[in-house]
């Protein structure tokens, strides 16, 4: 995920969403951060069409039975519309 995305929906997701900690990563492989975000957030949303290979089973292994979801682009949007399914929105107007 490119960082202007990222911060794109981190601004959405907290304007729109009930209180939650949103954390991103950029990392292109196995490092602690990555490891330690991906055990311990209870969703992930991976921008898989941005994501490295490495990047991807190194979440998948880690993240454990808890909930995966891959976007279906590369933009911010994408993020959204699988975090509206997944957290308790406010009324957005």
């Amino acid at each position: 995920m490119t960082e202007s995305v990222s911060r794109h929906a981190i601004v959405v997701i907290e304007k729109i969403s009930a209180p939650v900690e949103v954390e991103t990563s950029m990392d292109h492989g196995s490092t602690n951060h990555l490891r330690v975000t991906a055990e311990n957030l209870d969703i992930f949303v991976l921008n898989y069409l941005s994501a490295k290979h490495a990047a991807t089973d190194f979440i998948r292994a880690h993240h454990g039975t808890k909930s995966l979801f891959y976007s279906q682009g590369k933009g911010f949007s994408s993020i959204i519309l699988i975090n509206n399914g997944c957290l308790n929105f406010k009324n957005f107007t």
